[in-house]
C-alpha cells in the first residue's frame, strides 16, 4: 500500500456527455495513488486503480449492533462481500466498531474478535488481498495495546480510526498518529511485539513474532490540507470525502499555494485548471448549482483535481517518480498474479 490520498468513491461517479458516462477519474490532471470503497453503497463503475474496500463503519456508528442493508456486519459477512467486489492486491478492511455512544466495551470487544476472525478468513479465503485493521481507543494507551495486539495477530497493515469528530484538534490529533506510527514502527524494527500481563482481552491468542515484516498505516477521514502534508511527510496514506461533500453543497476549491479556500460557486471566477477545461469542451459548467447532476459533478470532479494538485506540492519529486514507478511495477505484478491463478 502506497502513502499518499485515496479519495473516496461515491455511488456514480461519472458526467454524462453525449449519451456516454466519463468517469471524472478521467476527468482529471493526475490520478490519486488509489480509492477507497464502502461496503456500504454500490457504485455503479469502479476505477482500474488500487483500491482500499472499507467496512462501512461510519454508516453504522448509531447503532449498537452493526448492520448494512439489514445485514450483520461481521467478519464472515464481511469476506463475502470482498470477494464479490476485490481483485488481487487490494485492501480489505476487517470490520471495525467505533467508539460512540453508551456501549463502548461491547464495540471494543467487537472489535478485538473480529479481527482476530477476520484475518484467518482473509488467509482461507483471500490469500492475494492485504487485510487492514482499525486501530480503535479512548485513550492513547489503549490504542497502543490494540496496535501491539493486532499486529500480534498478523497483520502487516493498521488503520487510525476514530479521529474524525475532534479533527479540529489538529495537534492532539497529530499526537496521537505520530506516537502511534513510531510504537509501530519500533515494534516491527525489534522483530516482535511483547505481549504485557494486562494486554487487550483476547485469551489464547498467541503473540506472533514479526519476522521481515513492514508495517503500513492508514489514517481514516482527516485529509485537509495541514494533516495531509504531515500524513505524506511521515509516511502515510489517508483517505477523505470532503471534495464531495462541497461539491454536493454548492461549494469550490480555489487553490492558494499549500491551501484549499472553500467558495460558493457565485463567487468563483471562471476557472482555467485541466478538468474544467475537458468539462468546457463537454459543455459542462461546474460553477452552475441546481441545474443537474452532470454539473454537480462535475464541481465535484473540479474539487478532486484541486485536492490532488494541492497534495502533489507535499510530496518531493523523486518520491512522485518512485510512486509511478511503484504503480507500474503494481499494475505488473497484479497482471502476473492472475496469470498465476
Amino acid at each position: 500500500m502506497k502513502l499518499g490520498f485515496y479519495p473516496v468513491l461515491g455511488k456514480s461517479d461519472f458526467v454524462r456527455s453525449k449519451g456516454k458516462k466519463i468517469p471524472i477519474w478521467q476527468l482529471l490532471e493526475y490520478q490519486p495513488v488509489g480509492w477507497l470503497y464502502s461496503l456500504a453503497i454500490k457504485a455503479e463503475i469502479v476505477p482500474d486503480s488500487p483500491i482500499v474496500h472499507d467496512c462501512g463503519s461510519f454508516n453504522y456508528r448509531d447503532q449498537d449492533i452493526p448492520t448494512l442493508n439489514g445485514k450483520y456486519v461481521d467478519a464472515y459477512w464481511s469476506i463475502h462481500r470482498y470477494r464479490e467486489r476485490s481483485k488481487v492486491g487490494d485492501i480489505i478492511v476487517c470490520p471495525d466498531h467505533l467508539l460512540v455512544g453508551e456501549n463502548i466495551r461491547e464495540r471494543q470487544e467487537y472489535n478485538l474478535k473480529q479481527a482476530e476472525t477476520f484475518i484467518q478468513l482473509a488467509k482461507s479465503y483471500l490469500p492475494n488481498r492485504i487485510p487492514l485493521a482499525v486501530i480503535h481507543g479512548q485513550s492513547l494507551s489503549e490504542r497502543l495495546e490494540v496496535a501491539k495486539y493486532l499486529l500480534g495477530l498478523g497483520y502487516h497493515h493498521l488503520g487510525i480510526g476514530g479521529l474524525v469528530s475532534q479533527a479540529r484538534e489538529y495537534s492532539t490529533n497529530l499526537y496521537i498518529i505520530k506516537t502511534i506510527t513510531q510504537v509501530v514502527r519500533s515494534l516491527i524494527d525489534s522483530e516482535r511485539v511483547l505481549p504485557k500481563a494486562d494486554a487487550m482481552p483476547a485469551a489464547g491468542v498467541a503473540i506472533a513474532p514479526l519476522h521481515e515484516l513492514n508495517a503500513h498505516l492508514h489514517v481514516f477521514g482527516l485529509c485537509s490540507p495541514q494533516y495531509a502534508k504531515a500524513f505524506i511527510q511521515m509516511g502515510l496514506s489517508f483517505d477523505g470525502s470532503t471534495f464531495i461533500r462541497e461539491g454536493l453543497g454548492g461549494g469550490m476549491f480555489v487553490s492558494h499555494e499549500e491551501k484549499l479556500i472553500r467558495m460558493p460557486t457565485y463567487c468563483v471566477p471562471k476557472c482555467n485548471c485541466h478538468v474544467c477545461r475537458v468539462l468546457n469542451r463537454h459543455r459542462i459548467d461546474p460553477r452552475l448549482t441546481n441545474k443537474g447532476r452532470t454539473h454537480t459533478m462535475g464541481r465535484i470532479a473540479h474539487n478532486l483535481n484541486l485536492v490532488i494538485s494541492t497534495y502533489r506540492k507535499f510530496t518531493p519529486k523523486e518520491k512522485i517518480g518512485q510512486q509511478l514507478a511503484w504503480i507500474k511495477k503494481e499494475l505488473e505484478q497484479e497482471k502476473q498474479l492472475v496469470l498465476d491463478i
